[in-house]
């Protein structure tokens, strides 16, 4: 398998350099080079970090990274991993042991045709173990319609985030079809975009991502905590928490919107719901000066009618939670709701019709976007030890929406 459109993607400079060109300038494509994407960064902890690369023909990948421009490079196998049934091998290399709030620069190496491939040298910070301070921003529904990305983020510093979270539905119903170049251009297009090579990119899986033929692979594209790629599809688990100077977040997935296969994607919201309890009961939990939800679908919204099985399980658990806010996406109409204000429903699986549902969020709620340009919407977040605030950007750079919270004393 060629995907030969991406060929255009390894001179783009969020891609695996293909020449020992300065980092100053785009390196041009290699005449061997397939396809390669990356390196990216995922789970990010103040000792460790995981760099990703995908690639068709890469082989003897390593990195190479050093802290400080004092300090001599040690270098690091990377583990590859074919995607089964594609052409698509994973290479992933979990540094350890690193120092919290340091900056290091590293560079990806592979071989490619029995020649030795410089990458270009990139940096990341990992983050400090008491960092009062934090930004992020937050991209959903993308549905591969990465136009909608490019004008977002026109209007994005890369100095307004220090990471970046996709709240579900970035990639339509993956499958394989066509050699598998849509969800590789997409994967690229969110690299280049986050900056994803010196900036960690987390993942909340979307129901549409539960669905095509790619779905119970798209796993070994992240690094995730709980995840087992290798596992069946539903035993894969994308749910995690995540800490981020004063915040701790909770990360849950909702699985296939409605009802639709109850008898599978219970046990699997079961799991989490444990699992939450769990988490809340920790120290690092405890501590944080805020607590975030997220997942893609909303569980209070003005349109309940996909929430029902999550909110059912999930709510006594949250309310013990002492929740900030919460984040979430699915429907393609960003709003934001107060905490404990009345949803006025267009349909809800409970009542049967539109009115007043006897739900309310608990907490604060926002809500992000769709995949057009005129629905599109990118999520920009700062937490201190003081606030936590938002602001809401449509792809033409507009605030539309705004959220502050004080910090707990």
């Amino acid at each position: 398998m060629r995907i030969k459109s991406l060929s255009l993607l390894v001179s783009l400079a969020v891609l695996a350099a293909i020449s020992s060109a300065p980092a100053a300038e785009n390196p041009p494509a290699a005449t061997y080079a397939d396809w390669a994407i990356g390196p990216y960064l995922q789970s990010p902890t103040p000792t460790a970090m995981t760099i990703c690369f995908v690639s068709d023909h890469a082989a003897d990948v390593s990195i190479r990274v050093k802290p400080g421009a004092q300090n001599a490079w040690i270098s690091h196998p990377a583990i590859g991993t074919l995607i089964p049934n594609t052409a698509a091998t994973v290479w992933k290399c979990r540094l350890k042991n690193l120092a919290p709030n340091t900056a290091y620069e590293y560079s990806l190496d592979h071989t490619a045709n029995n020649t030795k491939v410089t990458g270009k040298t990139y940096t990341f910070k990992t983050p400090s173990l008491n960092n009062t301070e934090t930004r992020w921003i937050v991209l959903n529904d993308v549905h591969n319609r990465m136009a909608t990305v490019d004008a977002l983020m026109e209007h994005v510093s890369p100095h307004d985030y220090e990471f970046s979270i996709l709240l579900g539905d970035c990639w339509n119903d993956p499958t394989w079809g066509k050699s598998g170049e849509t969800i590789m251009k997409t994967l690229e297009s969110f690299i280049r975009n986050l900056h994803g090579h010196e900036k960690p990119i987390l993942y909340v899986r979307g129901n549409h991502e539960w669905r095509g033929y790619f779905a119970d692979k798209h796993g070994y594209l992240f690094d995730l905590p709980n995840l087992d790629p290798t596992a069946s599809r539903y035993e894969q688990n994308y749910y995690f928490s995540f800490a981020a100077g004063p915040v701790r977040f909770l990360f849950a997935d909702c699985g296939e919107d409605g009802n639709k296969r109850e008898e599978l994607f219970q046990p699997y919201r079961q799991r989490q719901t444990q699992w939450l309890a769990d988490e809340i009961k920790k120290p690092e939990y405890a501590s944080g000066k805020y607590r975030i939800f997220a997942s893609h679908i909303p569980l209070f919204n003005e349109n309940q009618w996909h929430a029902g099985r999550c909110r059912e399980l999930w709510s006594s658990t949250l309310a013990q939670a002492n929740l900030d806010l919460a984040l979430a996406a699915h429907d393609h109409q960003w709003r934001v709701l107060k905490k404990n204000c009345a949803c006025v429903n267009k349909k809800c699986e409970h009542c049967g019709q539109s009115g007043v549902c006897p739900h309310s969020p608990p907490y604060p709620l926002v809500i992000g976007g769709g995949p057009s340009l005129k629905e599109g919407t990118v999520m920009l977040l700062q937490a201190d030890s003081a606030n936590l605030s938002m602001r809401m950007q449509n792809c033409a750079g507009t605030v539309i929406a705004e959220f502050a919270g004080m910090a707990r004393e």
